[in-house]
């Protein structure tokens, strides 16, 4: 389905025309490249040049034996090797990812800190009444908890809306929808120490100034 044609149309594969007979779906290799089934003979005569040659064999259940020059991989082997070819994209992919995170809690450390900056006279009120530093400090953690953890639903809800713009298919595990918010309340917390000192360090006096 990723080369768009539908049942009945044509390819043209190293200039030779082919008939569409049926589609598949979600079988692509290295990041979406499609794939296409064909007969060994016509397989073999648009890469080889029609010689009787063959890079992999795929069989039912495991071989007992393997012909000389043949390695047996199993499916996860397949797999992992398939990866290994984008070791790079996939590496950038996880640094870029790592960095927004760092991103992230400095978004939310400046918004903290410029809303503890705000609420000095409000924290000075507060201590004057009896508040502990204590407290006024875990309410800074609980508003940095509640502005990430409202950010990663919509990042989650907006990245079931995205997947179909990009060109290449993308599956999100049900684990990555977990572990998002457990990490945005870690983000919280470590951003919300920025403003520890604004929060515990008002003067009471100030409330009367």
């Amino acid at each position: 389905m990723r080369l768009g044609v539908s049942p009945g149309g044509t390819v043209y594969l190293g200039g030779r025309p082919f008939t569409v007979v049926g589609t598949v779906s979600d079988r692509t290799l290295l990041g979406g490249t499609p794939m296409v089934y064909t007969t060994l003979s016509d397989a073999q005569a648009i890469a080889v040049g029609g010689r009787a040659l063959i890079t992999a064999v795929v069989t039912r259940g495991s071989p007992t034996q393997v012909p000389a020059g043949l390695v047996a991989y199993t499916p996860d082997q397949v797999a992992a090797t398939t990866l290994d070819q984008m070791h790079s994209a996939v590496s950038s992919i996880d640094n870029s990812k790592w960095m927004m995170w760092v991103v992230a809690a400095f978004i939310v450390a400046a918004l903290l800190y410029v809303a503890a900056l705000e609420r000095q006279r409000d924290f000075a009120v507060l201590k004057a009444l009896g508040s502990s530093s204590g407290a006024l400090f875990f309410s800074m953690i609980v508003e940095a908890v509640v502005v990430t953890v409202i950010a990663s639903v919509l990042a989650e809800l907006l990245s079931s809306f995205m997947k179909p713009l990009f060109a290449q298919p993308i599956v999100i595990p049900f684990s990555a929808y977990a572990t998002l918010p457990l990490i945005a309340v870690a983000v919280g917390v470590l951003a919300s120490l920025v403003a520890l000192r604004r929060a515990t360090g008002a003067d009471p006096a100030a409330a009367f100034g």
